[in-house]
């Protein structure tokens, strides 16, 4: 964490957005790579876990968009009674709820809360490096392709949200997480994410006590187990496998 500040601190100069998040680098000569690394641009921070405020996801100016460089973040949707859940892996783009985006909705108890479930990289590519990125095809490229997974990691939660039986959603979640976050170990995929039940029911779509029966009844079916730091075990299966089987990994 020692090259980029913490939320807390101020003045955080820009960072390159390469050295950010270096998959986007990936293929580029070191040409390429040094040109990149003077010409885009981003503020980064690092943000604990916990609830984001308007003021933690910032947009200083019209247009930024947040890149989520690393860690997992769980954006929440309440209207009246009813509450949808996704996630933002690393990766992926975080659109923060404002003012004006309610004035359009016309809904009153229409809201969204964001909350990072662990220690997570927040890069803003405010106009400056967004205009910059015309220079480096090949970088804005990759952030679209970056677009189409997020999209399509979207789509795939609210397909799981879809599937009969709560034990065949939360299977199928966890799959899709063991994806993106988890990685082999001698018993299984180990997906190192904290997540309590009412966030897992938010996320499936069903309801807490639902949820935590069906939980009970993957773990004695020996398919899905609850480690004692509150992370996930997928016992029996790779990453490999289990990527294989997701229809949201690119």
């Amino acid at each position: 964490m020692g090259r980029f500040r913490r939320h807390t601190d101020a003045g955080a100069e820009p960072v390159a957005l390469i050295d950010v998040d270096a998959e986007l680098a990936e293929g580029l000569t070191d040409e390429q790579a040094a040109a990149a690394r003077e010409g885009v641009r981003v503020k980064a921070e690092w943000v604990p876990p916990g609830p984001l405020s308007e003021a933690r996801v910032r947009r200083d100016e019209p247009g930024t968009i947040v890149l989520l460089a690393r860690g997992l973040v769980a954006r929440t949707t309440t209207f009246e009674d009813a509450v949808v859940a996704e996630l933002v892996c690393r990766g992926g783009f975080i659109w923060p709820h404002t003012p004006r985006d309610q004035a359009r909705l016309a809904l009153r108890d229409y809201r969204i809360e964001l909350a990072a479930l662990e220690t997570s990289l927040l890069a803003s590519l405010g106009p400056e490096a967004l205009r910059a990125l015309a220079g480096f095809p090949e970088l804005g490229a990759r952030l679209l392709r970056r677009c189409e997974r997020h999209v399509a990691e979207l789509e795939a939660l609210r397909v799981i949200g879809q599937v009969t039986g709560v034990e065949r959603r939360l299977l199928a979640f966890f799959r899709l997480l063991a994806a993106r976050q988890g990685r082999d170990t001698s018993e299984g995929v180990a997906v190192p994410v904290a997540m309590p039940h009412r966030m897992l029911a938010d996320l499936v779509g069903a309801r807490r006590p639902t949820v935590s029966t069906a939980l009970r009844q993957l773990a004695d079916a020996g398919e899905l187990r609850r480690l004692h730091d509150g992370t996930w075990l997928l016992p029996g299966a790779t990453v490999a496998d289990v990527s294989g089987r997701s229809p949201a990994i690119s």
